[in-house]
């Protein structure tokens, strides 16, 4: 499982973050990648992963983490791991 902490980034900053990591723990088999955005200051960024992820070719869904500061996207397996 890969973890990423965007607090203290703005949103179109967080984007390319997110989105690289989740094509780095697609290339490196990872099936889930915890995104750490915080619960107040972070309610742009997780309302992003929520509604835009899912369009994100490498995952397969989106859910709420262990609390309000963290989404989950689970990705697709990689067949070609090296």
């Amino acid at each position: 499982m890969k973890y990423i902490d965007v607090h203290g980034l703005l949103l179109h900053q967080a984007k390319i973050v997110i989105t690289n990591a989740i094509e780095l723990a697609y290339k490196n088999g990872d099936s889930v990648l915890n995104i750490n955005h915080g619960f107040n200051n972070g309610k742009k960024i997780k309302s992003w992963c929520i509604h835009n992820l899912c369009d994100n070719e490498y995952v397969i869904k989106i859910e709420s983490g262990d609390n309000e500061g963290i989404t989950k996207a689970f990705i697709k397996l990689n067949l070609k791991v090296d």
